[in-house]
Parts: structure tokens; sequence; C-alpha cells
């Protein structure tokens, strides 16, 4: 293989369209430092470009030392620090950060160590056949441990991600990595890094499914709003909803340890590629499946208020039948609850979503006692006050709820709500 100052500039420019494209790919600040890659990389195939032009003429001398640190700077510093970091900041599992982190700082130590050793000791690039050969006179004393780290820092990250085509960038940067070292280890820092350079194309692919990911999201939040509103579904919610109906009955039936993303595939009768479409996990199948339970319950509640007439009956029949309907739908995910190992990250999905609906809960109590204060039920004087007596009551209600979640008491519950209704009324009259 020929490599030569029109294959450098040629990559640049490839690498400069592909990482616009990319960059426009982003939907959040955090992925910005990934869909920068190819950017960086063409940056720095240029600058070895340019290496190749003035290397053959002596006149040019301080150029060819500027584009040596220009691109050993990139090669040496800004790789080993933001490969792992780009890759961590894309990272939404607890689990898998902890290792990111522990790569990042493997990145910060040997990118660090070589930005002292960079200007600090000799570095020459020479022209030797068809390659760019960088002399560099480190201390040999650390040239081992420089290369463990900074090959974990590179290499190992794109193995230790959520996203399924990051272990593929990974795979294929590390086989480009063998290869480079049987065949060119004398060349090893320059022919990799242009292997590197023409797969981190790949990086524009893996910014398409994060963006798709975040699309089909937003499919999540208009299907939510279409089943409330009893509006027609697209093919995709149509699709996605039944995804998740299978889901609720084999989580209800089996647990969510035992349900496989198979199961749910066999259940809702689409193939697997499908569900890994819409769906990365079935913890994130479960998360829907729970979003969908929490937009029924509260819509029951809500319903169940409406038809209620006078204020002192609907704030009773608030606190009765919210109790009553997530009792109801505890039940149905009991066996989860009680036997699956995941019932810490359940009922913490509980509390985001009761957290979530708060602010609609709040409204609903300040409603009725605005409604009770009008028809002189209430006597409470003013505004501020009723959104004071509206939160106190969500967090006194949440009590009661957490009985229900986790010690399966209603029974008693049932009757306590019916008092504690009674007790705030009366109080208020």
């Amino acid at each position: 293989m020929c490599f030569s100052a029109s294959a450098s500039f040629g990559a640049s420019l490839v690498l400069s369209v592909i990482g616009v494209a990319t960059i426009k790919n982003t939907q959040h600040r955090a992925q910005i430092p990934f869909a920068s890659i190819p950017l960086v990389f063409a940056v720095q195939q240029l600058s070895e470009g340019v290496l190749w032009l003035t290397l053959p003429n002596a006149e040019y001398i301080t150029t060819q030392k500027v584009a040596t640190y220009f691109f050993l700077f990139f090669a040496q510093i800004v790789w080993p620090i933001l490969v792992p970091i780009s890759i961590l900041l894309l990272e939404k599992r607890n689990a898998i950060r902890i290792t990111q982190k522990a790569l990042t700082g493997a990145g910060l130590i040997v990118g660090v160590y070589l930005g002292y050793c960079l200007p600090s000791f000799n570095v020459e690039a020479k022209i030797i056949e068809h390659h760019i050969k960088y002399s560099q006179d480190y201390p040999a004393a650390f040239r081992n441990y420089g290369i463990v780290l900074y090959a974990l820092a590179t290499i190992a990250p794109p193995f230790f991600s959520h996203i399924r085509r990051m272990w593929m960038l990974g795979a294929a940067i590390l086989i480009s990595y063998i290869i480079t070292a049987i065949f060119y280890e004398h060349y090893i820092l320059s022919v990799w890094c242009f292997f590197s350079a023409i797969l981190s194309v790949s990086v524009y692919l893996i910014t398409l499914e994060i963006k798709g990911k975040y699309e089909v999201n937003a499919k999540f939040v208009l299907l939510n709003q279409n089943v409330i509103s009893g509006k027609k579904m697209t093919k995709d919610e149509i699709i996605i909803q039944a995804i998740v109906d299978a889901a609720k009955k084999l989580i209800q039936q089996y647990g969510l340890n035992k349900t496989t993303m198979e199961d749910v595939a066999k259940g809702a009768g689409k193939g697997k590629s499908t569900l890994y479409y819409y769906f990365k996990s079935k913890e994130e199948i479960f998360d829907e499946v729970i979003k969908q339970e929490m937009d029924d319950f509260f819509g029951q509640v809500k319903k169940a208020v409406d038809k209620e007439i006078d204020a002192h009956d609907k704030l009773k029949t608030y606190i009765v039948v919210k109790i009553k309907t997530l009792k109801n739908k505890i039940s149905l995910y009991r066996f989860s609850i009680e036997h699956d190992p995941h019932i810490v990250n359940i009922n913490e999905q509980f509390s985001k979503l009761r957290d979530r609906y708060d602010n609609a809960e709040i409204e609903l109590i300040s409603s009725i006692l605005k409604l009770g204060v009008k028809d002189k039920l209430f006597k409470i004087p003013d505004n501020n006050s009723i959104k004071v007596l509206s939160e106190l009551m969500v967090t006194c209600i949440r009590g009661i709820e957490m009985e229900v979640i986790t010690k399966n008491k209603y029974s008693s519950l049932a009757n306590q709500a019916d008092l504690l209704a009674n007790i705030i009324t009366k109080g208020l009259n």
C-alpha cells in the first residue's frame, strides 16, 4: 500500500465532509465531542499532508517542525483524552460509566505524560520509502506503561458502551492496530492513525443510530398522547404499542428478569431486529411500560374526580381512587417486585415517574380546593395557601402509596384514606 500527500489530503477532505454531516446528526451537546472525531482526524491528516510536501525540502524546516508537533499533539495527547471522554459522555448506564471513567483516567494520565514529553524531548519526522517515521527520544523506562495506557484509552472504550455499533468501531480499530503492528512496525504511529482516521467514518453511522433513538423517543411521547386522547395511531405507534402490550403480559406473568427480548418479539409477532430498532434493551421497554401504566393511572384518577360534583366528594374520591388504582397496578407487577433483582430499579422508576406527575396532581388538588372555596365548603385565605396545601397533600399521600408498593398494604389503607379525606375536609371547613 502506498501512502502519500495525496492520500493524506484526500482523507482529510473526505473526513471533513463526513465530520460536518456527523455534527449535524447530534441531538444533544454531550454528543458533540464524539461527533467531532472525524473533523479532528481531518485536521490531523491535513498536517501529515503538509509533512509529505515539506519533508523533501530543507528550506521548509520550520513548517516541517510545526507540522510534526501538530501531528504528534493530536496523535499522542488529544486522542487518549478525547476518545474515552467522548464515549463516556454518551453512556447512560451507571455500571458501564464506572469502567468508562477508569479508562478516561488512563487517558488523562498518558495524555498528560506525553504532553510533557512532546516539548521536552527531541522529535523528528522522516520519509522512509512510502511512509513517515516519527522518532521520539522519550524516556525508555516508561515506554511500556505508556503503550498500555494509550491502548486502554484509545481502543478499549468502544467495547464498553450500550450503543450497539460502538463495539464494531472498537473491533475495527483493534484489528487495524494489530495489522499495523505486524506489517508496519516502524511506522505504526503514522499508518495506524491513517487507518483509524478512515475507520472513524463509522462515527457517522453511530451518531445516526443515536439520532434515530432520539426520534423514536419523540414518537413515544406522541404515542402516549395519542393513546390517552384516542387519536388514530401511525404505523410506528402501532408497532411500539404491540411491543409494549406483549411486554406487559410477559412481565406480569414471569417478571422482568425472566423476560427476554426474544420472548417479547415472539409475543408481539415481530422480529428481534424490529424490537432493537425501537428499543435497545428490555429495560427500556419496561420503562415505556411503566410510563404508559402511570399515564393510565393518572387518567383513571382524574376521570373519577371529574365525575363528582362538590369539592368534598372530589377530594375524597381523589384519595380513595388513587390508592385503589395504585394497588391494582402494583398487583399486576407484584411478581416482578417481589422476585426480580431489579426491585430497586423498579421502585426508582416509579419514583421518577411519580415526580413527573407531581405538578399535574398539585394542579388537580388546587382546582378541587378552589372549587371548595368558591362553594364556601372550605375556608382557605388565598391562592398561595391553596398551593401550599396542595403540595402538602401530595406529600402526605406519598406515604400511603409507599406502604402499598413496598408492603402490599391495602385493605386497612383504604379505610385510612377515607378517614384522611374526612379529616382534611372537616379541617378546611
